[in-house]
C-alpha cells in the first residue's frame, strides 16, 4: 500500500491498575445512584469496576493523571518518528459473549479487561484510534487491526483504514449469528 513497515522502540509497562483505578472512580462518580437499589440490575463487571472505584484515594487518581501525563510523552516520542501505530485490537481471537479469557499466553488476565492491552492505553491518553477487521478466526469471526494516530491524526487513520480496506475486503463477509 505504499508504506514502510518499522519496529516501532515503545515498551510499556502494564498500565492496567491505572487504568482500572481512574475508570473506576470516574464511572462510579458519575453513576453512584445506580448502585443504590439497582445493585442487583448491574452487570457484573459494573458492579466491580463501581466497588473499586469507591475505594480508590484522591492521592490515587492525582497519581493516576500522572501516569497519563508519562503515557503521552511516550507516545509524542514515537509519533516523531512514526505516522501510526499498528497493533491487534484484542490479545485473542473472539470469545463466547460473557466468557472472556482469564489467562492469556499462561498469564493470568483481569476478568473484564484482560484481552484488551492494546487499546485501554489509547483511550487513557485520547489519542484517536481505529480498529478495522483484518482477517477472520476459524470460526469466521472478525480479527481486529488497531490503527493509532497522533493527537489530531484522524484523517491518516481513516486514510490508511480505507487503503487496508480497500486492499483486504471484508464487507461480504458476514459472521454467523446463533
Amino acid at each position: 500500500l505504499g508504506c514502510t513497515l518499522d519496529e516501532a522502540s515503545l515498551k510499556l509497562d502494564s498500565p492496567f491498575e491505572v487504568f482500572w483505578d481512574l475508570f473506576s472512580s470516574l464511572s462510579y462518580a458519575r453513576n453512584q445512584k445506580l448502585l443504590e437499589g439497582n445493585r442487583d440490575e448491574l452487570a457484573e463487571y459494573t458492579l466491580a469496576s463501581y466497588e473499586h472505584g469507591i475505594s480508590v484515594t484522591g492521592a490515587d487518581f492525582a497519581k493516576g493523571l500522572a501516569y497519563i501525563d508519562y503515557l503521552r510523552s511516550q507516545f509524542e516520542a514515537v509519533f516523531k518518528d512514526h505516522d501510526l501505530l499498528i497493533s491487534p485490537t484484542m490479545s485473542v481471537t473472539p470469545f463466547p459473549h460473557g466468557k472472556p479469557p482469564t489467562s492469556i499466553g499462561g498469564i493470568d488476565t483481569h476478568l473484564f479487561w484482560g484481552y484488551l492491552p492494546f487499546t485501554y492505553p489509547i483511550n487513557m491518553i485520547g489519542y484517536p484510534a481505529a480498529s478495522i477487521p483484518c482477517g477472520f478466526s476459524e470460526e469466521g469471526l472478525p480479527i481486529g487491526l488497531h490503527i493509532i494516530g497522533p493527537r489530531f491524526g484522524e484523517a491518516t487513520i481513516f486514510a490508511a483504514s480505507a487503503a487496508f480496506e480497500e486492499a483486504m475486503p471484508w464487507i461480504h463477509r458476514k459472521p454467523m449469528v446463533s
